[in-house]
């Protein structure tokens, strides 16, 4: 049996600390609030294993509903526009921040994960052996 494994998704300090502002641009500051780490999986996790990361919730579903991933969650699909908003602005404002700094603030290149260039055999990593 082959079982994936998924590392834990981290959020980077210096790029959330980056990131945050920019959310409230478009939330408002009484809107964007942190969330302390939490068991689970989230693929995610092998982007962050190689670049900095930042990981966010937007608030779409009711409160008395079904929660996430259960297939009777109703999505309030009027959330969907600020979501969108939201990583539009994080992108464009993180751009026109870091656009004279080729490496970023957080002092590292940005850079795909070998994963992406198909430089490695990192796929094979995803995977162990279960007896």
């Amino acid at each position: 049996v082959r079982v994936l494994k998924t590392p834990s998704t981290v959020c980077d300090p210096g790029f959330s600390a980056e990131i945050v502002p920019f959310a409230a641009q478009v939330l408002g500051a009484e809107n964007v609030r942190p969330v302390p780490p939490m068991k689970g999986a989230e693929d995610f996790g092998h982007v962050t294993r190689h670049v900095p990361g930042f990981y966010a919730f937007l608030g779409a579903g009711a409160p008395e509903g079904h929660p996430l991933h259960n297939p009777n969650m109703v999505l309030d699909e009027s959330a969907l526009p600020l979501g969108s908003a939201l990583l539009a602005n994080c992108a464009v404002e993180w751009l026109k921040s870091n656009a004279a700094a080729p490496r970023g603030r957080s002092g590292r290149k940005p850079a795909l994960p070998e994963v992406c260039t198909g430089k490695t055999d990192y796929d094979m990593e995803l995977f162990e052996e279960v007896k």
